[in-house]
């Protein structure tokens, strides 16, 4: 849905935003916490497979519109940056704010941290040849049903028991709202911010595409902050890492098999390679967690490693004084 919002004042758009994004990540955290609590399902299957892929819905309408007008720097450039933006603004602003504890380092974990590691080493392999092709994008989704069986199978029950008194008749329901209110939501906050900074006379295409790719993070930035606040730590940790991980099979994987995508070496050299340091960082802090700290817990620190190179990663992209590079959607081939 491409909807004109330019009769509206661009910081009054910002605010709405912002607000809307507020009230559905409410609206999500607290029905995903009775719909776990109702049927006895982990939390953290509950921040993979229902939160991740509620907040995810930007990244896939921005990419469906963006393949249909053969945008294709478009569709990687969203993916790839809001992954990123996921580890560094989200992860690492939620720790900032608080430090969260990891009780047991299970085997739950350990398959999303691998999933996550290895969709991620594939995506970046297939950008070695400048094209996304049918046969990559469907080695994509494939690992991200393989990823979904195994967690639903074998990780999905929670050692909590039963509850048949938890009060989850509407759950779904209100959950659907919350996905409908947070696609509206990101959608004026980055038109919003993209509207706020034309006004000041800020016109560079990385600074729009920053705007955006960080804008469809927003989502994930709020119900983690959320899920954090009222200590489900399982929630906030799925949603990232479930996040990623439908980014790159589902959407990204699913709009290769519509059509092949083409990129550059630049993709491949800086924001590939890229991805992949701030993956292995996460994949390090938590496998060398329980190594270091005595509560088992992140913290402030690990937190503003994340933001910092977040922060250098954007720097690095505006002083960049090289034009983009131009793709070609005629390149790919199935």
């Amino acid at each position: 849905m491409n909807l004109d919002y330019s009769f509206m004042n661009p910081f009054l758009l910002f605010f709405l935003g912002m607000i809307s994004l507020y009230f559905s990540s409410e609206i999500i955290i607290n029905q995903s916490v009775l719909i776990s609590n109702k049927f006895n399902v982990s939390k953290l299957l509950v921040g993979v497979f229902i939160m991740a892929f509620g907040t995810s819905l930007p990244e896939l309408f921005v990419s469906i519109i963006a393949i249909l007008k053969d945008s294709d720097g478009i569709v990687i450039g969203n993916i790839v940056g809001s992954n990123i933006a996921n580890i560094g603004l989200v992860f690492g602003v939620a720790l900032l704010m608080k430090p969260m504890v990891i009780k047991h380092l299970d085997n739950a974990y350990r398959l999303n941290l691998f999933s996550l590691s290895a969709s991620s080493v594939l995506f970046v392999i297939f950008l070695y040849d400048n094209v996304l092709s049918r046969s990559d994008g469907i080695i994509l989704s494939l690992s991200c049903l393989i990823y979904l069986f195994l967690f639903i199978n074998y990780f999905s029950i929670d050692n909590q028991s039963f509850n048949e008194n938890e009060s989850s008749d509407y759950s779904v329901l209100k959950l659907f709202f919350g996905f409908i209110l947070i696609y509206f939501g990101s959608d004026f906050f980055v038109n919003g911010a993209l509207g706020i900074s034309k006004s000041l006379g800020i016109q560079d295409v990385a600074v729009g595409m920053t705007i955006v790719s960080i804008g469809t993070s927003a989502p994930e930035l709020f119900t983690t902050m959320l899920a954090l606040r009222n200590n489900e730590n399982n929630l906030a940790l799925g949603n990232i890492i479930g996040s990623n991980i439908f980014n790159l099979g589902f959407i990204l994987g699913g709009t290769a098999m519509i059509r092949p995508i083409s990129t550059s070496q630049k993709m491949f050299n800086r924001d590939g390679l890229f991805l992949l340091i701030v993956t292995a960082l996460i994949f390090f802090l938590f496998f060398g967690i329980n190594g270091w700290s005595p509560d088992d817990s992140f913290t402030k620190y690990e937190g503003l490693l994340l933001f910092s190179l977040l922060i250098g990663y954007v720097t690095f992209l505006f002083i960049q004084k090289d034009p983009p590079e131009d793709v070609n959607p005629e390149k790919a081939t199935a």
